[in-house]
């Protein structure tokens, strides 16, 4: 089977072209006849007709031979009926374990009013069944359905695509399912995130460059078993942050804690959703995306917390030193990121001095650890400039070699 796929203008139908065989037309025929009659029965606008021709092409086997194959060649004209005027705006994910999670459209500027959903209901057909997924639409003057999967394409348009009975068709209606094996809790997925940002830097599932940290998440709790170089290459991941994943447990319940509390808050769907995800008992793969940012949201977060306090003059923020100063300080951590770059993982610390002045160290190296802590540094730094963000005043430190450890102290 192949295919080709044109369109002209908007003022005009919609032309498809495609290899069909015998028992492909049969169904395909049958599947827009059905099409149509249910669009008139609904009232939806539209209608899809068939240009069916027969054709021939050449075809060379993997043997070498070149054979005569008949195929007919199909045009799918008009346009696919449905109601004028709705848009998708999001799915909704009625999550056994997190309750629900939307997943809006990208720029979607809105907030999802979660009152009025539940699950296993669709407004279209008004009938209540088991649905693990439904879809929010709105139409042009902003109203709002909640419908299932068989309703959508009232809406958006129904399939008019031919019916295959090709390997990648079964493969494509079997395989991109979401998956439901909840062995993890979301405490031990925040540790291992945070194993894979302290050894790798968090990388974004949008990264194309390097392997996403929710990639990394997965090579731990679910490696791949055939005896191949991708399960070798599971196995060294995990060998490498499994041990790392056990001493952040105490940071791990650090950032759970934070998204959970009033702290981390607003309107949006990343907030509500990661606050659900983070709140469940178990979760899946599905939510490992989520998870592997709650490390980031926490540090951000917590930097956010510094610029506020210096608006308020709960800390001092001024600059301190002058560039290539060699000093020594007192300083406590409070929040930690990990980036990947050229050359390794950056760790970057975010500082307040025992004096309450802002400081960041962009290390290569944990000699602060890999933990915030209650404990206090003596260390010796050199200043390497300044530089204010959003309002904060942050002297920056390279070469920090820590001189003395002070557990448990309380800040100045």
């Amino acid at each position: 089977m192949t295919d080709t796929l044109s369109t002209t203008t908007a003022a005009q139908d919609e032309r498809w072209t495609w290899h069909l065989n015998d028992a492909e037309l049969a169904e395909t025929t049958e599947k827009i006849r059905k099409l149509n009659e249910r669009a008139a029965k609904r009232g939806l606008s539209g209608l899809v007709t068939l240009d069916i021709k027969r054709a021939e092409r050449m075809e060379t086997l993997p043997s070498g031979y070149t054979v005569t194959k008949g195929y007919w060649s199909v045009e799918i004209l008009g346009t696919a009926p449905k109601y004028a005027g709705w848009s998708f705006i999001a799915t909704l994910d009625f999550d056994p374990e997190a309750g629900l999670i939307t997943k809006t459209v990208p720029n979607f500027k809105g907030v999802v009013d979660r009152s009025g959903l539940r699950a296993n209901w669709c407004d279209h057909c008004k009938t209540n069944r088991f649905r693990r997924f439904g879809y929010l639409l709105e139409n042009e003057s902003g109203a709002r359905v909640q419908v299932g999967s068989s309703c959508i394409k009232d809406f958006l348009g129904q399939d008019v695509r031919p019916v295959f009975h090709d390997a990648d068709a079964v493969r494509d209606s079997v395989c991109y399912g979401g998956f439901d094996d909840y062995d993890v809790s979301p405490l031990d997925a925040i540790a291992i995130a945070w194993a894979a940002v302290q050894e790798f830097g968090f990388v974004r599932a949008s990264e194309y460059d390097n392997v996403p940290t929710k990639v990394r998440m997965e090579q731990v709790i679910y490696p791949r078993t055939r005896p191949d170089e991708a399960a070798l290459a599971d196995r060294a991941v995990g060998d490498k942050l499994r041990p790392l994943a056990a001493k952040a447990a105490e940071q791990a319940k650090l950032i759970r804690d934070f998204i959970l509390s009033d702290e981390f808050s607003g309107d949006s769907e990343y907030v509500q959703n990661l606050k659900n995800i983070v709140g469940a008992e178990r979760v899946g793969r599905r939510f490992f995306g989520l998870l592997a940012s709650a490390p980031q949201a926490w540090a951000k977060a917590v930097e956010r917390d510094l610029r506020r306090q210096a608006e308020k003059a709960e800390i001092t923020n001024e600059f301190f030193g002058s560039v290539k100063d060699r000093i020594e300080l007192t300083v406590r951590v409070k929040s930690i990121r990990y980036f990947d770059g050229d050359f390794g993982t950056t760790t970057i610390y975010t500082l307040v001095t025992d004096d309450g002045h802002p400081a960041q160290w962009w290390a290569s190296n944990s000699a602060l650890g890999n933990e915030v802590t209650n404990h206090s540094y003596l260390v010796k730094a050199t200043i390497k400039g300044h530089e204010e963000y959003q309002g904060t005043k942050y002297t920056k430190l390279t070469r920090v070699t820590v001189l003395e450890d002070h557990p448990g102290e309380e800040s100045a």
